[in-house]
């Protein structure tokens, strides 16, 4: 019948006309171009009926969506032509195009450290030098391979070792090849040491060295040079393509390294239907203006509320129930309760809560102890280098829901049990 019925339809001239009930939340797909696959997306849908009408044009799609960004600012953009940024103004993005930019993800971390050493003077300024060894060697991998020299102010130069990190990537590697870093430079020998070794790359570098030789005067001066933009600590430029909280809880933590030596900057990647748009927050100089203040210190007083306001009513519940069992148990422990997360201490910190969606507990125990313990939860190994930043051996526990939450309960009675 159903057949029947379209085929009088199309005989007749006339469309179907859609008139049923869209359930709310139920899961969409977004129209993608030809070769692609569609992009399913969650949607809260209205629950009136929904009469067919014409569909506003949807722009083209890569296979990669980011989630949805906060407003974003055009007035110092970048469009991609042949492989080469261009600046824009806001009045230029888009104005050529029937859809508004929508942001994309990088495919790789390639794919960024790629735009940003293509494209140093345009991102950094004219006066940006790059040494770019990524690929020529294999030895000591955990060496930097990236470097900026600003030649801008001779009589100060300035230094920069770049590394790249997407938000899909984990910041424990990058944790321990920036740590490696600040350990080049705790001896003068070391110094000198990493002085020879960059100026090596920078030799097998011909176009970069024989800039390098026209801006500064001469080969000669390049030790004097590369000493004097050195100095005693380096500056690491990380280029990340979305903000980590995880990264201020660094700076934060380790101020004299990661807090004085670390400086982030985003490029965040859009598309048209016809351009490829970029924008970098912030600006290079925007990235030092405040590198001579110091730093404020965080007087704020963090309470509990600030922790559930971004996390669910369940996580709420499950970490009230938690505490409130441990403090049955003993009630000279403490919940103190910090920015980013709230730790359990009795002498020393023996657990850290983080709280969003779902619980990220963080508990001191060697791995192997909490796996013959728990049968019931997900347990994540961490990188040794991420339980040196928890100052002992840890490993994360994945609270979803309240089942067999006794068994973590009980992990936790043990180990305070044994202070």
């Amino acid at each position: 019948m159903k057949n029947k019925k379209n085929s009088s339809l199309k005989k007749s001239g006339k469309k179907p006309v859609l008139n049923k009930k869209v359930e709310k939340n139920k899961l969409t797909q977004t129209l993608a171009p030809k070769g692609e696959e569609a992009i399913p997306k969650n949607s809260e849908l209205s629950t009136e009926t929904a009469e067919a009408t014409p569909m506003p044009p949807i722009a083209p799609m890569t296979s990669e969506i980011a989630e949805t960004p906060p407003t974003v600012d055009f007035s110092k953009a970048f469009t991609l032509e042949n492989d080469t940024l261009q600046k824009r103004t806001a009045e230029q993005i888009g104005s050529d195009s029937e859809y508004p930019p929508v942001e994309r993800m990088f495919k790789s971390e390639n794919e960024l450290t790629e735009l940003v050493l293509n494209n140093a003077k345009i991102l950094f300024g004219e006066n940006a030098v790059i040494v770019d060894f990524t690929g020529k060697t294999d030895e000591n991998k955990i060496f930097p391979n990236k470097f900026l020299f600003d030649v801008k102010d001779l009589a100060n130069p300035k230094f920069y070792i770049i590394e790249t990190l997407l938000s899909k990537q984990t910041l424990g590697y990058l944790f321990a090849i920036i740590t490696h870093f600040f350990a080049l430079f705790k001896t003068y020998n070391a110094r000198v040491e990493f002085i020879a070794k960059v100026w090596q790359m920078a030799e097998k570098c011909e176009g970069t060295m024989n800039e390098l030789e026209e801006r500064i005067g001469g080969k000669s001066k390049f030790y004097d040079f590369t000493s004097n933009a050195i100095k005693r600590k380096p500056t690491i430029l990380l280029v990340m393509d979305n903000d980590r909280q995880e990264l201020t809880l660094f700076t934060e933590t380790y101020e004299e390294t990661w807090g004085k030596s670390v400086k982030p900057v985003i490029i965040r990647k859009f598309r048209t239907d016809d351009e490829i748009i970029y924008t970098m927050t912030p600006d290079f100089t925007g990235v030092w203006k405040d590198a001579g203040k110091k730093r404020e210190k965080d007087n704020t007083v963090y309470t509990e509320e600030h922790h559930f306001k971004q996390s669910s009513e369940t996580v709420k519940i499950i970490y009230e129930t938690i505490k409130t069992e441990l403090l049955k148990k003993d009630n000279t422990i403490e919940f103190r309760v910090k920015k980013f997360y709230i730790s359990v201490r009795k002498g020393r910190n023996l657990a850290f809560f983080h709280l969003k969606k779902k619980i990220k507990l963080v508990i001191m125990l060697d791995e192997t102890v909490v796996r013959k313990e728990l049968k019931y939860h997900t347990i994540k190994s961490l990188p040794e280098s991420v339980q040196k930043f928890w100052n002992g051996k840890c490993c994360e526990i994945i609270i979803e829901n309240s089942g067999h939450l006794n068994e973590v309960i009980n992990l936790l009675k043990k180990l305070i049990a044994q202070v």
